[in-house]
């Protein structure tokens, strides 16, 4: 479980073996949430959540994607509903 957090939670610029992108992640961690609501589980939600819209360079403001919207709003309905 701790490797699993590392990458995660790592920065973009990381190398990784965890391949995969936040969204299906959150989605997974999502479903993990219904089967058995934990603080590890909500931890990894909001460590993606935090992914879908990382900081650029040269701006503090970060602006979502409308997709990253989408996930999120989709996520937030399946974290409350627990």
């Amino acid at each position: 479980m701790n490797s699993l957090i590392i990458a995660i939670t790592s920065l973009p610029a990381d190398m990784t073996l965890l391949s995969l992108k936040p969204e299906p992640l959150l989605r997974l961690v999502c479903v993990a949430l219904q089967r058995q609501p934990t603080a590890v589980w909500l931890s990894l939600a909001t460590k993606l959540i935090h992914q879908l819209d990382p900081p650029s360079l040269s701006s503090l403001l970060a602006v979502p994607t409308e997709e990253a919207k989408k996930t999120v709003l989709s996520a937030l309905s399946v974290i409350l509903e627990t």
